[in-house]
């Protein structure tokens, strides 16, 4: 764990008298905030919840169990010795398809709602409230789930409906993976934050990978798809106790800068979060360059909505098992990527840059100035690579005849994870540290808004 001692020079000097009070006080640990804090906990959650089939395959099953009893129930039939291959019937699924797109719709409408809001509070209160807040929205949310499902035959079907509406109000995943960010943003500097976003989109990654897999084993050492969630609790009330005791606060709210109280309509109009992209001026770049960039994130977010591995299935005819080694392969790409590649690169970048550093390092001012633009320089560029590499793969996606050149082209694809985490890093080098949570909440609600419109069309 990483501490440090307050040293002497640290502490204001007092009477003689006191100074078995100040040596007391010299050997108090007060902890720095490092990247590694938020790295590892952030893997775990992903682990057991947010975008991974872990949680997803589970609600799946307890939804087709619940609209089975309930239209086998609305047909006059004894629900409770039905077989599990008649809950597969189209009037069932469409039912299910129907919540989706309701739970779909009212989480995105939330986090579009409480992003900004939740960005402002992490910049004025700091970001382990804005953390526990979401850990307390996981916990309600798991367990009014449990409990719907054990007294699924005296509760609604749609009372599920409610649990996005909870999980949004009180942070969400996409809330909280954006206070992570800006928690990282925090503790990093332009020198080391491309890699610390690489390494913790890299933890995110493998918890993604690894989720499905445990759940698989959970269920069937258990016997009941409700361990699943109990695991989910259990996870979030371990981290709200991790931020409680050991997690330190990184962001200095001390030197936050009080804005204009904004009205009720001014805090419900969600696109005042883009107000941060406009009004920012940078003295790195254009003060137009942050709106550009966060075109370009919706559109590239827009984009990875692709059903890529509908179309394989579609034009390959592939089942589950083909696209387990497709994902896998991708999947195991991407960490390579970020784990060995990205390192290696800025490794080599820094060296290539070190004589000249070392050249004008008498003058801070002046050498830092410079350091910040080497780094926005290397982040540019891996971004832009990062962005060919991609469109040479849906390219390819398009053009390619048989199975293994399409996971050949996937494989290429992986290698644009450089792109990602670079970009972060541009973004917070073109805003002043005491804004980073404001805009954080308006880069959740540019990927929010750009998820719905791409599907909604291929539709």
């Amino acid at each position: 764990m990483e501490h440090r001692r307050i040293a002497e020079d640290e502490i204001e000097l007092l009477p003689f008298e006191n100074n078995e009070t100040d040596d007391n006080e010299s050997e108090r640990i007060v902890l720095k905030p490092s990247p590694w804090y938020i790295i590892i906990p952030m893997f775990t959650i992903t682990f057991a919840y947010g975008y991974t089939e872990l949680i997803m395959v589970p609600i799946y099953d307890v939804l087709t169990t619940i609209f089975c009893y309930k239209y086998y129930k609305e047909q006059s039939t004894n629900g409770s010795d039905i077989p599990q291959e008649q809950c597969h019937i189209p009037e069932i699924q469409s039912m299910i398809s129907n919540y989706f797109v309701l739970n779909m719709l009212l989480s995105y409408t939330v986090t579009l709602l409480m992003a900004n809001y939740y960005g402002g509070l992490s910049d004025r209160k700091g970001r382990r409230i804005v953390m526990k807040i979401s850990m307390v929205g996981g916990i309600i949310t798991f367990t009014s789930a449990v409990f719907i499902l054990k007294f699924y035959t005296m509760v609604n079907a749609y009372a599920l409906l409610i649990t996005p509406i909870i999980r949004g109000l009180l942070a969400n995943e996409t809330i909280l993976f954006s206070t992570a960010n800006a928690y990282l943003s925090d503790c990093t500097t332009a020198e080391n934050r491309t890699l610390a976003f690489g390494r913790m989109m890299a933890a995110i990654h493998l918890g993604s990978t690894l989720g499905p897999f445990f759940s698989s084993f959970l269920i069937k050492q258990t016997g009941t798809i409700v361990s699943i969630f109990y695991l989910a609790i259990l996870i979030h009330i371990c981290f709200l106790l991790y931020i409680i005791f050991v997690l330190p606060e990184s962001n200095d709210i001390s030197e936050y800068k009080e804005k204009p109280k904004q009205t009720i309509l001014q805090r419900m109009n969600i696109f005042s979060a883009f107000g941060i992209f406009y009004r920012t001026s940078s003295k790195n770049a254009n003060r137009w360059a942050l709106l550009f960039l966060a075109i370009i994130h919706f559109m590239t977010t827009m984009f990875e909505a692709t059903p890529t591995m509908l179309y394989a299935m579609l034009r390959f005819g592939w089942t589950s098992y083909e696209g387990g080694f497709f994902t896998s392969a991708r999947s195991f790409t991407s960490l390579l990527v970020l784990l060995a590649v990205l390192p290696i690169i800025s490794k080599l970048f820094h060296k290539l840059t070190s004589k000249k550093q070392y050249e004008i390092c008498l003058d801070s001012s002046i050498g830092y100035k410079k350091e910040t633009f080497q780094m926005i320089t290397l982040d540019i560029g891996l971004t832009r690579a990062g962005f060919i590499i991609n469109t040479i793969a849906f390219v390819a996606f398009g053009l390619v005849a048989t199975p293994t050149a399409f996971t050949m082209a996937a494989i290429l694809q992986a290698l644009s994870s450089v792109a990602s985490p670079s970009f972060r890093s541009l973004m917070t080098a073109l805003v002043d540290p005491s804004q980073l949570g404001e805009l954080w909440g308006a880069i959740t609600v540019v990927e929010t808004c750009s998820m719905p419109p791409f599907p909604a069309c291929l539709t």
